[in-house]
């Protein structure tokens, strides 16, 4: 239960933080987030193939793939608050 609530709140707390840098005159560094967000997604990739054992190469390219794509749900969520609030202007 306290595992959930602390994602909601980290969440939450992105969201706005994101909405805070989106909100400043400069309008670059709403692009920060985003891209940390694609750093640590890459990251994660390496990792996986530097400290797994797949039986083979199309097994270990379809779980890195799918873990991209969940990994990187967080930088399609930043890059849509991005869009929305300079789509604004």
């Amino acid at each position: 239960m306290y595992r959930i609530i602390a994602v909601v709140v980290l969440s939450v707390a992105v969201a706005t933080l994101q909405v805070y840098l989106c909100q400043r005159k400069n309008k670059k560094i709403g692009l920060i987030l985003p891209a940390l967000s694609f750093l640590v997604s890459i990251s994660v990739i390496i990792g996986v193939y530097v400290y797994s054992d797949w039986p083979n190469l199309i097994s270990l390219l379809l779980a890195s793939l799918q873990i991209f794509i969940f990994i990187n749900l967080l930088t399609a969520f930043l890059i849509f608050i991005y869009i929305y609030h300079h789509g604004r202007r």
